[in-house]
Formats: structure tokens, C-alpha cells, sequence
């Protein structure tokens, strides 16, 4: 992935005719504005992938997502990590540019590029940084494929940040679809 981090603003990156984000601590943020920033990885061979970024949107309805061609999930939701301490907290009363706060909860969640970059920085008890998407998804191509991947949003009403996407090969072979197929397995499971 080119500029992966946004170190270099969006270079290597398509914005596919949308207005330009705002770019600082190595992020991306669109606020109120539709947007689809994406980049096209070509011949990539078959099998199993996992692609990650970190981000959120805040909204009352979530509608940016992460997507590898036709695959995509939901972006988090920048209240669902909410704690008690938040990482860019400030004198504690919450607001621009600090963590937000609710007093009724006691709880912060990011509020600013510059606070967002504390907690992207942040990892959980297993170590993963904070506010990682995930999507994991097959090419199943008999040849070597192309795969556009990128955040999008139609309905951006509110704040949108993302940074630090990762593309991970896990292979081609049975066991290396295993694991996934486990997963989704398991995910209907869980709808059912």
C-alpha cells in the first residue's frame, strides 16, 4: 500500500472526485462531506487477505466503511472505546480540542486529530491499537487480480478519521481458508 499512514497527505491515494480531507498527525478526517478515498493494488494472487485501518465515524447512524472491492464493514463508532481516563483528556471538562466528555457516563472518546492521535497510538489488553477495523476477505481469481480498497461514506453528516491501513496474505492453501471460513461460521451463527 502507498502512504499507507497518510505521511505523505493523500499521495497514492485516489480521491475519486470528492473535496480534499483534512490531513494532520498523519490522518485523514472529512467532516461533513461525503467521501471515497481509495487505491487500486494490482495482480495480487488468490487467497485469503485481511485489511485493516484504523478510524471512526461519529454519527448517531454509522455509514462509513471499510472496503476491499466488493467486500466492506462498518467503521467504528468513536464512542464505542469510550473510557473513564480518555487519552487526550485535558483539564477533564471535555471539548475541542480535548476528549470529549459525558457526566453522566464519566466517560471520554476522541474529539479532535490531535486526540485522535493519542488514541490511535493506544492499544487494548490484547494489544491491538485502538479503534482497528478489520475485514477479512478471499480473492478467488484463477489469475492475479486487482483489489481496490479504501474508506467511503455516502451520508457523512457528522466527523469521519481514519490512518494506518495494513494488508495482510495469509496464502492459498485449504488451511490458510480455514480459519476464515471458521470465523464466518461463526458470525452467522451469531445472526441466527
Amino acid at each position: 500500500i502507498v502512504n499507507a499512514n497518510f505521511d505523505d497527505n493523500a499521495n497514492g491515494w485516489d480521491l475519486n472526485g470528492f473535496a480534499n480531507p483534512g490531513y494532520n498527525y498523519s490522518e485523514v478526517e472529512y467532516f461533513q462531506k461525503n467521501f471515497n478515498v481509495s487505491q487500486t493494488l494490482k495482480s495480487l494472487p488468490k487467497g485469503r487477505y485481511t485489511l485493516t485501518v484504523q478510524g471512526y465515524q461519529r454519527h448517531s447512524h454509522i455509514t462509513a466503511v471499510l472496503y476491499a472491492n466488493e467486500n466492506e464493514t462498518l467503521l467504528w463508532d468513536v464512542k464505542a472505546l469510550a473510557n473513564s481516563t480518555g487519552y487526550f483528556a485535558g483539564d477533564g471538562a471535555g471539548g475541542y480540542p480535548n476528549d470529549s466528555y459525558d457526566s453522566a457516563t464519566g466517560l471520554y472518546w476522541p474529539n479532535s486529530m490531535e486526540g485522535a492521535r493519542q488514541w490511535f497510538d493506544a492499544v487494548d489488553e490484547e494489544g491491538t491499537p485502538l479503534y482497528t477495523n478489520t475485514l477479512e476477505f478471499f480473492l478467488t481469481e484463477q489469475e492475479a487480480t486487482d483489489l481496490t480498497i479504501g474508506v467511503r461514506c455516502d451520508n457523512n453528516t457528522d466527523w469521519c478519521l481514519f490512518d494506518n491501513f495494513t494488508l495482510f496474505y495469509h496464502g492459498n492453501k485449504a488451511t490458510d481458508y480455514a480459519d476464515g471460513i471458521y470465523k464466518l461460521i461463526e458470525e452467522l451463527d451469531e445472526l441466527m
